[in-house]
């Protein structure tokens, strides 16, 4: 990599060095994921999305078994809907039926049942924070007022909250949006607009857009104006409780006021990873520039 130095994380936990720790026990925490969907997989199925979410999961027939990316979307559909342990199988033509489980429970009911409008809210939150267009998979704890907060051993190795995401996927297309915010610990290491300058692309484009000039994405900004970075002045989500932001809004909040939207999902990172992905942001910036940023 390019660069030699770690980014300041603030007040999250220290990294030693730039060095890769190596992996925690995670079997005590609940709402530990791998964030390696490809934006590409999530945004050019919305369609399949929309017919999935109308009846139950469980046996659907769906076009997301014929290709790479509908395979690699539907798996975490599977992971991000059902809990721990719990199936989802999908029927092939000629093929042995695909098999996938669970292990978030952001809609449970679903494995028997239609998606209702508040479990499409949850899934679109939970698929777009496992997406990572760094390509860089990095474990996630991915949280929600609704199905539940970490637990404690959770919260102290992840502690650094990236991003925050909200919005409904699973809707018909002309209906269908996705927002997303920069979370405290961004904040921290690239300042009030989430980017290592004004002029160049944010974290958030380049997180979940890569290079691409069209992004299905929203990107609002901060989530919210934190009392300790008084340099964020404006942010999409009105309160903050623990872990949670709501409600969230599709544009800041001082800019004008847009349709609130409750059902946020927040994805927090253990520091060395978050390092990772800063570091990654950074190396694009570089590219970009021609390396006059560097």
């Amino acid at each position: 990599m390019r660069y030699s130095v770690c980014i300041a994380l603030g007040a999250t936990i220290a990294v030693g060095g730039c060095s890769v720790e190596e992996e925690p026990e995670l079997e005590e925490v609940g709402f530990i994921s791998y964030n390696s969907l490809a934006p590409a997989a999530f945004l050019d199925n919305g369609d399949a999305l929309h017919a999935l979410a109308g009846g139950a999961l469980d046996g659907a027939a769906t076009v997301l078994v014929d290709d790479e990316d509908g395979r690699s979307l539907l798996s975490y559909v599977v992971r991000c809907a059902l809990a721990t342990g719990v199936t989802a199988a999908f029927p092939r033509n000629g093929l042995p039926a695909l098999v996938y489980t669970g292990q978030l429970g952001f809609a449970t009911g679903w494995k028997q049942n239609a998606l209702g409008d508040t479990g499409r809210r949850l899934m679109t939150g939970c698929l777009m924070g496992h997406v990572n267009a760094f390509e860089t998979q990095v474990p996630i704890s991915i949280r929600n007022a609704i199905v539940g907060d970490a637990n404690l051993v959770e919260k102290l190795l992840f502690p650094s909250q990236e991003l925050t995401v909200y919005g409904n996927y699973f809707a018909p297309a002309a209906a269908r949006e996705v927002y997303v915010c920069f979370g405290k610990a961004v904040a921290q290491s690239l300042g009030a607009d989430g980017a290592l300058g004004g002029l160049l692309p944010s974290y958030l484009d380049l997180r979940v857009c890569s290079m691409s000039e069209e992004c299905g994405f929203n990107r609002v900004g901060a989530c919210y104006r934190w009392p300790s970075i008084p340099s964020v002045t404006e942010a999409a989500c009105e309160e903050q409780s623990g872990s949670f932001y709501e409600p969230c809004h599709e544009a800041p909040i001082e800019q004008q006021m847009t349709p609130a939207w409750d059902e946020t999902v927040s994805v927090y990172l253990q520091p060395v990873h978050l390092t990772l992905l800063l570091t990654e942001y950074l190396e694009l910036i570089c590219d970009l520039s021609g390396g006059l940023i560097c």
